[in-house]
């Protein structure tokens, strides 16, 4: 390490994949972080000052505190993610222009402040490279906290918790693919728009739930430290694992549209629930209460078969017995869901084929199925639903998209209305356990209007008994009663009362809490 005034430019080759772009929209009104910005802020100023000989002011009055302060943020947080992670940030000034994508309040003047924090030893740096043959293989700079900016994090009075999304954030986005030529991969970037009556109530609506997720303690019972391992699944990273760190920082929802229209895609990303697997996301608690998942079965079928007034099939991915004998039936009907779903979104046979071996894990058997078995096992389905057959291998599934979109838009307005959040895994929702009954309303409801019929609903953890003849609503709240009751850790406790006292809410802990937990702590606004 180099401190002082002399720049730290360390040799390593980590840089290239265990990095991130810089988060520009980081923020945080907390004392304590502004007390932490303020002496560096200081520093900084005096040496701009001398540099310019004395014109006190002139220098940095065009450069906002903001800049340095959302560098330290996100210095910060990619420091609790992984001390050996980067940021990636880019020296051209175009990239910080102004744009309905671009942080309103910094410019391109931050890479002055950057520098001075390389130079003061604060921060380390890995430069550029430019590879003029193939593009795609050049990246940008990449910085990481030294070890002296580390030790300054270890004594500094703030948390994750006390570090958020600034609320100027676009939240609703429309990207468009772009391909520069033959060989090279399509890239969907996003593009700027004029606002409509749509936008402006869709973000209205997405502000709105962004707001009361923030105002909400999201977090999972039993992490000591909250931070989950999880393996990438798609992409050039694939395979590598990653860390998704839980807290205020890493809630934000916003709302994706596709190929340069509102009518495809447009479904909800952002959040750490989105991150995990399933497992982890049923030790989830919301405002100190355990949650519920409940998911739509076999959504994309199911709208298909609602678009063309279909017969319900309670499970279409049932596959008979004299497909794969050997193998058990639960991992071949795997096979067929996440074949149809390839099917569904694919433009052809072949790329359904290439995308599902694509997305199987490595050495796992189905890596290793050939066409002609993939073939019968598609077939199979298809004998099954026929009527299906024409929306298979045919781009279907960016329009499905699109609909399941509009049901979930409706799930999270229905709830954030009634001050109940609620989170989005696509075609699952999470809420408190006492909140279920609301939940199944908002998603019947959800359903009906969109799509003009009540979809199939399934509880994770709980298989239903469809030949009982009664209603729904009751089956799943038996269901509700019979799941795991948790008792949280200590270090869960005190993030949840640290996030009280810092939000200026009440605790009131129960020791029974309608069964749904050994304790329970209803957070009271």
């Amino acid at each position: 390490m180099t401190t002082g005034n002399s720049m730290t430019v360390i040799s390593d080759k980590s840089f290239v994949n265990n990095s991130r772009p810089l988060d520009v929209h980081r923020w945080s009104e907390h004392s304590e972080v502004e007390s932490f910005v303020a002496p560096l802020w200081h520093m900084f100023n005096s040496e701009q000052n001398v540099a310019t000989g004395g014109s006190k002011g002139r220098p940095t009055k065009r450069i906002k505190r903001d800049n340095m302060k959302v560098l330290l943020l996100d210095l910060y947080v990619c420091w609790c993610e992984d001390p050996k992670q980067y940021l990636g940030i880019s020296s051209n000034n175009n990239h910080w222009s102004k744009g309905r994508y671009k942080a309103i309040h910094l410019s391109a003047t931050i890479l002055m402040v950057l520098d001075w924090l390389v130079e003061e030893g604060l921060v380390d740096k890995r430069k550029h490279f430019h590879n003029s043959t193939n593009p795609s293989l050049s990246r940008t700079a990449r910085y990481r906290a030294s070890e002296r900016l580390q030790s300054m994090f270890k004594t500094a009075l703030f948390g994750l918790d006390d570090i958020c999304t600034h609320e100027d954030k676009e939240c609703i986005v429309l990207k468009q693919v772009e391909v520069k030529d033959e060989e090279s991969a399509e890239i969907a970037k996003s593009i700027s728009y004029e606002d409509t009556p749509l936008t402006v109530s869709m973000r209205e609506r997405l502000t709105a739930y962004n707001k009361l997720l923030m105002q909400s303690h999201i977090d999972i019972h039993c992490l000591s430290v909250p931070v989950i391992k999880t393996e990438i699944k798609k992409g050039p990273l694939k395979g590598r694992s990653k860390l998704v760190t839980i807290g205020q920082h890493n809630k934000h929802v916003r709302r994706i549209f596709s190929r340069g229209s509102w009518g495809m895609h447009g479904r909800f990303y952002g959040g750490w629930w989105q991150q995990i697997n399933s497992e982890h996301r049923g030790h989830i608690f919301i405002n100190g209460n355990p949650t519920v998942e409940v998911d739509f079965k076999a959504m994309h079928v199911a709208l298909l078969n609602a678009q063309l007034n279909a017969e319900v099939v309670f499970d279409p991915y049932k596959v008979d017995d004299y497909l794969f004998p050997e193998l058990d039936r639960k991992v071949v009907r795997g096979w067929c869901k996440s074949l149809v779903l390839t099917a569904i979104n694919a433009k052809d046979r072949s790329s359904a084929y290439a995308a599902f071996r694509s997305d199987a894990k490595k050495g796992s058997p189905e890596k290793q199925l050939k066409n002609p078995q993939l073939e019968r096992l598609l077939d199979t389905f298809i004998l099954r639903n026929p009527h299906l057959q024409d929306y298979l291998c045919s781009d279907q599934g960016i329009l499905l998209m699109n609909k399941d979109s509009m049901i979930a838009a409706e799930i999270i307005d229905t709830l954030t209305a009634k001050n109940i959040p609620v989170l989005t895994i696509h075609d699952s929702f999470i809420v408190q356990r006492h909140h279920f009954a609301q939940l199944r309303v908002a998603m019947i409801m959800a359903s009906l209007k969109h799509c003009g019929r009540n979809l199939i609903a399934e509880q994770e953890e709980f298989d239903i008994n469809f030949g009982e003849e009664i209603r729904w609503g009751v089956i799943n709240e038996k269901a509700v009663n019979i799941l795991p009751k948790y008792e949280p850790c200590e270090q869960y406790s005190q993030r949840l009362l640290r996030f009280c006292e810092a939000n200026g809410l009440n605790k009131v802990m129960s020791s029974t809490g309608r069964g749904l937990g050994a304790r329970r702590i209803n957070v009271l606004k």
